[in-house]
């Protein structure tokens, strides 16, 4: 496999690529992988749904229940686009097999911090025309 680029704390997609690791005999199938796009903002509504939690938090939940990406390795994510912030900033958008990078550049004192991006097609390659 092809390595990825960056790094972690980077918004490239090695940044974003970590692995996660569940294990529920016999509601997770053993040797699943997914490749979907989740956060660990899911981790609390999925947990939540799992468990047959009701949700009576006070504030809403940012995260989304990925309790389908775990138990079939088909289903898509129920997150179909993503910021990416950093100290307030947003340096990047995804949807789809599409990112738009903006890469973060520590701003030397007392001038802004150089602008640049980057577009590019994920792992398909296909994307808006």
């Amino acid at each position: 496999k092809k390595k990825k680029k960056g790094k972690t704390g980077t918004n490239w997609e090695g940044g974003h690529r970590i692995p996660f690791l569940a294990r529920w005999p016999g509601r997770i199938p053993a040797g699943t992988v997914n490749s979907q796009l989740a956060t660990t903002m899911d981790l609390l509504p999925t947990l939540l749904a799992m468990t047959g939690s009701p949700e009576t938090l006070k504030n809403p939940i940012d995260g989304h229940d990925i309790s389908g990406l775990l138990t079939n390795p088909q289903e898509p994510s129920p997150t179909s686009h993503f910021f990416y912030y950093m100290r307030g900033t947003l340096l990047g958008v995804r949807e789809g097999p599409w990112k738009l990078i903006r890469p973060f550049r520590r701003q030397q004192k007392g001038k802004p911090a150089p602008p640049t991006s980057a577009v590019g097609a994920l792992s398909t390659g296909k994307g808006p025309k």
